[in-house]
């Protein structure tokens, strides 16, 4: 219970900057800060600014529809791949990593910011891929190399579950797809 009102804490903090434009607070200096040190001719690539990671089966899926209907931009659909809702599987994936970082942003190029509009107004996008937990130097890389203003801006919430019952919850997950949905070449159990 402690854990989820932290996230709700977290979620609220992320609604509150991205609803709230007269506030001036520590993170929108920063932000001001860390943009005049970039070039202003250049072109930053749109990466998401929330990216939700955890386990499976620990209530991502629930949290991610809720900040959604809240406002927070999902990734977009690319290329027809509609098993890729709000799971970009970018870090977790190594055909897709290998892709590099313009492959990633293309499914976030509808949050790229206005020139015109102030810092605290820029949209927010979020990734929930919950297997992103598993590739924390992936994340780091990317967002490293796209510029300090991006590390800087990420925000990274991390679901977590009881083991025991999420364990069970992967289970019985597993077993209806074996038996109901008959996937037969089901090989692995993560």
């Amino acid at each position: 219970q402690l854990f989820v009102l932290c996230v709700l804490a977290i979620v609220y903090d992320l609604y509150r900057r991205q609803r709230s434009s007269s506030d001036f607070d520590e993170s929108l200096a920063t932000k001001l800060d860390l943009a005049q040190d970039e070039p202003q001719d250049t072109v930053t690539p749109c990466f998401p600014s929330i990216l939700l990671i955890g386990a499976q089966k620990c209530g991502t899926t629930a949290i991610a529809n809720w900040m959604f209907h809240g406002g927070i931009l999902r990734p977009l659909i690319v290329n027809n791949e509609t098993q890729f809702k709000k799971e970009v599987h970018f870090f977790d994936h190594d055909d897709r990593y290998k892709n590099g970082p313009e492959f990633y942003t293309q499914h976030f190029h509808h949050s790229c910011p206005n020139t015109t509009d102030p810092i605290d107004e820029m949209p927010l996008a979020m990734d929930a891929t919950p297997s992103t937990l598993q590739h924390p130097d992936r994340v780091f890389e990317t967002y490293a190399a796209a510029g300090k203003e991006m590390i800087h801006n990420l925000k990274i919430i991390v679901v977590l579950r009881e083991p025991v019952a999420r364990e069970l919850s992967m289970y019985n997950h597993m077993m209806y797809m074996v038996e109901e949905l008959n996937y037969a070449d089901l090989h692995e159990w993560h």
